[in-house]
C-alpha cells in the first residue's frame, strides 16, 4: 500500500502532467481483493485439515 499511496502523491502533485491514477487505484483494488481471497482460501484449508483430523480420530475409535 505504501508504493501505490506514494504514486497516487506523485500524481497528484504534478498538476495533470502524470496519468495513471485510475490504473493505480485499480491495483489497488485489486490488491486488496486478492489479498482478502488469499486469507479466505488459507481459512478454508485450515477448517478442512480440522474436520479431516476430526473425522479421522472418530473413525478410528
Amino acid at each position: 500500500m505504501v508504493g501505490v499511496e506514494a504514486g497516487l502523491l506523485e500524481i497528484d502533485a504534478s498538476n495533470g502532467q502524470l496519468g495513471g491514477r485510475s490504473a493505480a487505484n485499480a491495483g489497488r483494488i485489486c490488491g486488496i481483493v486478492g489479498t482478502a481471497l488469499i486469507g479466505v482460501a488459507l481459512l478454508l484449508c485450515v477448517a478442512a485439515v480440522v474436520v479431516l483430523l476430526i473425522v479421522a480420530a472418530s473413525s478410528s475409535s
